[in-house]
């Protein structure tokens, strides 16, 4: 059987410098994972045009109704307040008429 050695780390005292060495090794993969995103992208629409053509327009319509829908909603929002300042105004100049 083995016997467990334990090695000194040369970084022990000085955390911070090992977190920044970390972030740093962290921050090289993401970037390398986006560029292969990105590459993985450019690929794909090269190889499927018409299939990237349909798939941004259909996200524009998608988003054109969800923005016509919260104009709508604000629209009908704001003409219900209105309706309703209509309303006491009518009965406030009723009360004073009488």
């Amino acid at each position: 059987m083995k016997s467990i050695t334990f090695y000194e780390n040369k970084h022990e005292d000085n955390h911070l410098m090992l977190c920044g060495i970390y972030a740093g090794k962290a921050m090289k993969n993401l970037c390398l994972s986006v560029v292969d995103a990105l590459y993985f992208l450019k690929r794909l629409i090269r190889r499927y045009p018409f299939v990237a053509l349909f798939v941004v327009v259909f996200a524009a319509v998608i988003f054109s109704y969800v923005e016509i829908g919260k104009a709508r909603a604000e629209r009908d929002k704001l003409s219900h307040e209105l309706y309703v300042m209509k309303q006491k105004t009518e009965q406030l100049e009723n009360g004073k008429n009488r």
